[in-house]
């Protein structure tokens, strides 16, 4: 069966305090600076490096969940999200009764935070920020339960307790078409947790300041009810289903361990995958599959991770009678509890850390240790996958021997969308309509093209008076529709293997791309195991199959060739106790096509030759040392890291003016100051002393063009 093309994907961002914290933290990032605040902190041009490290975990979370959503937007009008707010000073989810809403919304009005005659408009300023007071808007969207939409089919029933509110989280959006108003209610989300020591106005709001619940609004219970969201969304219909959270794991949560039970059983029937973004996470993991369910429910109902029972932080508090109440001794005292403070905090976030890998591990699931907003988003921002690319082909090992399978596009160039057209409606004011949604009708625009003739420009040609023409020389030879089918290589979708070489033979400077995948087909186990066979034995023999591909049917043939596809398994990486694995090399299963050029694509260059080169053992190991020292670690610089410049600033400008009307200007690619097509400014430094050897062995020279620029002469000169 293929795979849907629609996704229904909910959003889980954390608004504990703790991601008030800078974003990317010193002690794990070295070197790489976080992009800007997307609500427009740091907008001017040039901002310094230190403006970017300033960025808070929630401020990263809050643009990367933007550039997510807009992703999702860009990829297809099908998509449905949903978004949820952990940690929030309300509760309004589908699971929150009535009442309750009811009860909280008239606490608002008592206390003066909401104006009963008003409806709570977006104009608003402070009050409509979702961290402090809700969803305001948008609560009756919330309410509203599409039952036309439920079928009742052979779903799952996560039977989850309905009188159980899941208190401290906001749905600040349905599982829905995500719009314009849904990024700038993004923008909104502020921390709105207050410690109870902390300092208070006394003129404040008490409401306002009320601590929350030290254990309310975890991420545990994002999760389950971010599964019943989905569930109750997409029950019987055809879509990819996936869960991303987005938190720091710093906060002690409770685990409901029997609803807990359910809902991974319901993840694991949707095949709803859960995707964790840690920020500052020191562990990461990546499961292709869900492991067997071997959870076991704990012989209490509710578990507190992150609490060893000692609430003393490891620390002794008994001890501090005994130490003199001098300077010294108190500065002491207060090093110790931050120490201790420190240590506990560590151990519930390594907690929390190990408690998510396990429920991935059970859903076959990841968990990004992400350091920085762009491997936040190529951690978690998946493309939508054309059929095209998932085309059937059949596969001609030999001659009558052929199996059934598929060619998919590796590599792709990726290109500015091209405008499109359409007509806006105007009701009977002139007023631009919208729909239900409060989105602009428009109406498709058609272009028509006229050939008049040349003689009479008045005179349209008919199309039975046209012809097609191909020049010549000086001639046009006319050749028709039906002359070109005629030309036509006549094939299949197939791929022909003409014969085996080396991988010498073709110099790799002859390779061209996109670069495309051959697999077997899902439906077929014999075509799975003929084309890993032939992977394998390709790469024992150190050998490549030329081949030939067609497309589609009559489409132009091409030759390439066939190289076996290594790949390098995603593994948990260390500290995560018995998920640990060795990164192995793993036998190739699948086969690489690289496309090479026909004889009329190879441009015969001609170099020219350097008869006097400049050499020497000084002059090599000079060389050799520049090269050592601007050797790139892995992770700087490689293309699964470094987004298209061009691309990024034109879908910035995008979303900035969508957000904000009243923005005309452009984002930059350098606008934040942080360029990721640039050497490390670290490595320059490190590198500095290898560079004044490389100009001292190399010094530049002034060398002549060799053309003497032609003088004028004149009659006169030569008298």
């Amino acid at each position: 069966m293929s795979r849907p093309s629609k996704q229904a994907i909910v959003y889980i961002i954390d608004s504990s305090p703790s991601m008030a914290q800078p974003y990317p933290n010193s002690d794990t990032e070295d070197g790489e600076h976080a992009d800007k605040d997307s609500d427009g902190q740091g907008q001017g041009q040039g901002q310094s490096q230190s403006q970017s490290q300033s960025q808070s975990r929630l401020s990263a979370a809050k643009e990367a969940l933007e550039g997510l959503i807009t992703s999702v937007m860009i990829q297809s009008k099908t998509n449905e999200v949903g978004v949820i707010v952990l940690r929030t000073r309300d509760t309004d989810h589908h699971l929150c009764p009535l009442e309750e809403r009811q009860r909280q919304r008239q606490e608002s009005i008592s206390e003066g935070q909401v104006d009963p005659s008003e409806d709570n408009d977006d104009d608003d300023d402070d009050d409509d920020n979702v961290g402090k007071f809700g969803n305001g808007d948008n609560a009756a969207d919330n309410v509203k339960n599409d039952k036309d939409e439920e079928e009742k089919g052979s779903g799952l029933d996560l039977n989850l307790d309905l009188q159980l509110v899941y208190p401290n989280i906001i749905e600040l959006s349905p599982v829905q078409r995500p719009s314009i108003d849904l990024l700038r209610q993004i923008r909104k989300i502020e921390i709105a947790d207050v410690d109870a020591d902390s300092d208070r106005d006394a003129n404040a709001n008490a409401r306002a300041h009320k601590p929350i619940p030290h254990r309310s609004g975890g991420f545990c219970d994002g999760i389950m009810l971010a599964a019943d969201a989905i569930y109750k969304r997409t029950n019987g219909k055809r879509f990819q289903r996936k869960i991303i959270l987005l938190t720091d794991a710093e906060r002690e949560v409770e685990i409901r361990w029997e609803d807990l039970d359910e809902v991974v059983e319901g993840l694991r029937d949707m095949e709803c995958e859960l995707t964790v973004v840690g920020l500052d996470f020191t562990m990461s993991a990546k499961f292709e599959h869900a492991a067997p369910l071997d959870i076991v429910s704990s012989a209490n109902d509710v578990v507190v991770l992150g609490n060893d029972g000692d609430n003393s932080g490891g620390h002794d508090n008994s001890n501090n009678k005994s130490i003199g109440e001098s300077e010294d001794d108190n500065m002491n005292v207060e090093k110790l509890d931050r120490d201790a403070e420190k240590k506990r905090l560590a151990m519930i976030k390594s907690d929390n850390e190990m408690f998510l890998v396990s429920l991935t591990k059970y859903t076959g699931g990841s968990v990004h240790a992400a350091n920085t907003i762009q491997q936040i988003l190529n951690d978690t921002m998946g493309k939508r996958i054309a059929k095209s690319t998932l085309q059937k082909v059949e596969f001609l090992i030999a001659p009558g021997l052929s199996v059934s399978a598929r060619m998919s596009l590796s590599t792709k160039k990726e290109s500015i969308p091209s405008l499109k057209r359409y007509a806006v409606m105007l009701d009977e004011n002139g007023a631009v309509e919208k729909n239900a949604l409060g989105e602009t009708m428009t109406l498709n625009v058609m272009n028509s093209t006229s050939h008049l003739d040349a003689d009479d420009n008045d005179e349209e040609v008919e199309l039975n008076h046209r012809a097609n023409g191909y020049p010549y020389g000086s001639d046009l030879i006319p050749i028709g529709p039906l002359d070109l089918e005629g030309l036509k290589f006549r094939s299949p979708p197939m791929v022909t293997i003409l014969g085996y070489t080396t991988i010498e033979s073709i110099p790799m400077s002859q390779w061209m791309g996109p670069t495309r995948i051959l697999s077997g087909d899902a439906d077929s186990r014999k075509a799975c195991l003929a084309i890993s066979a032939l992977s394998q034995a390709l790469d024992r023999l150190d050998r490549m199959a030329i081949c030939r591909y067609v497309g589609r049917k009559d489409a132009e043939p091409l030759m390439g060739i066939l190289l076996p596809l290594i790949e390098i398994p995603s593994t948990v990486k260390d500290k995560i106790g018995e998920y640990g694995m060795p990164n192995r090399r793993s036998k190739p299963r699948h086969l690489v096509f690289v496309q090479f050029p026909f004889a009329d694509d190879i441009q015969n260059l001609e170099m020219h030759p350097l008869d006097e080169a400049v050499g020497g053992n000084k002059a090599n190991e000079t060389c050799d040392n520049l090269i050592d020292a601007f050797l790139l670690p892995p992770d700087i610089i490689n293309c699964e890291n470094t987004p298209n410049p061009a691309i990024r600033s034109f879908r910035k400008t995008k979303i900035q003016r969508a957000v904000s009307p009243s923005f005309d200007g452009t984002v930059g690619a350098r606008d934040d100051g942080n360029d990721p097509m640039c050497t490390p400014p670290a490595m320059v430094i490190k590198g500095g002393c290898e560079l004044k050897n490389f100009r001292r062995t190399f010094p530049l020279e002034v060398v002549g063009s060799g053309l003497k620029k032609k003088q004028k002469k004149f009659w006169s000169d030569t008298s």
